[in-house]
């Protein structure tokens, strides 16, 4: 009586072995699915960033081009007065961060 229940308790443990076995498969299938789907994410966002920063560039340069059409219709003579004006300001600017 005492050997049958010590080869049930073995066969009992196989069975408990193979059980956590399996466990451990569908974990690391399911580690899988997760990096997978991790990786699709990383991929999505860095589509994402990319397509945000180039749609900023875009909205950049369409403000730059506008204001480089606001400084052509400026007349020459008020471009070089403020010309000046910014070469006096970053002077003295440059004087007060010395100073």
């Amino acid at each position: 009586m005492h050997v049958f229940h010590e080869e049930h308790q073995t066969n009992l443990n196989d069975h408990q072995h193979v059980e956590a076995l399996l466990a451990l498969v569908l974990i690391d299938h399911e580690l899988h699915r997760t990096r997978r789907s991790l990786n699709a994410i990383d991929t999505l966002s860095s589509h994402t960033v990319q397509g945000l920063l180039n749609q900023a560039q875009g909205e950049l340069n369409r403000q730059v081009e506008q204001l480089n059409l606001s400084l052509l219709a400026i007349p020459l003579s008020l471009q070089n007065a403020i010309g000046d004006a910014v070469s006096q300001y970053q002077t003295m600017l440059s004087l007060f961060i010395i100073e």
